[in-house]
């Protein structure tokens, strides 16, 4: 990692760690993602108690959908099986081409050609949250 993106992320971790307000948390931590990837639009669930996860922060959604439907978004971790990864070895998911999902698989909002990347946030083998970013042009990432 070079110098100057190392000094982001050491910004971005203290900034992050000045709350432990978890509404303005999770809010800053999309605000701070902007600063080192360009993306359409990002997300971040949390699970609640019976391990569904549900989307506590976005951004960038209101071009293709009403964000509200976003903010009720919920994800079963066995609902689709190209999560599995994610939720069962905390791999990173990328999905170059949203073409290659099926019409049930793609959650609210994301259209055909849609680009995206699904990362978990571990602590001590559990998934904390899941950071989700997207650009409308496919294989942008």
């Amino acid at each position: 990692m070079v110098k100057p993106e190392r000094e982001q992320l050491d910004m971005i971790i203290s900034k992050i760690l000045q709350t432990m307000d978890l509404d303005v948390l999770v809010e800053e931590i999309l605000n701070q993602l902007r600063s080192v990837i360009n993306f359409d639009t990002a997300s971040l669930l949390m699970p609640d108690e019976s391990n569904i996860f549900a989307v506590k922060a976005i951004r960038g959604y209101e071009r293709w959908i009403n964000p509200s439907l976003v903010r009720s978004l919920t994800v079963n971790p066995r609902a689709h099986s190209y999560l599995l990864p994610l939720f069962s070895d905390h791999q990173a998911i990328h999905i170059a081409d949203s073409r290659h999902l099926s019409h049930a698989e793609r959650p609210l909002g994301w259209r055909s050609g849609y680009s995206f990347v699904a990362v978990p946030c571990v602590n001590t083998h559990n998934i904390q949250a899941i950071i989700v970013i997207g650009h409308e042009n496919a294989n942008t990432f």
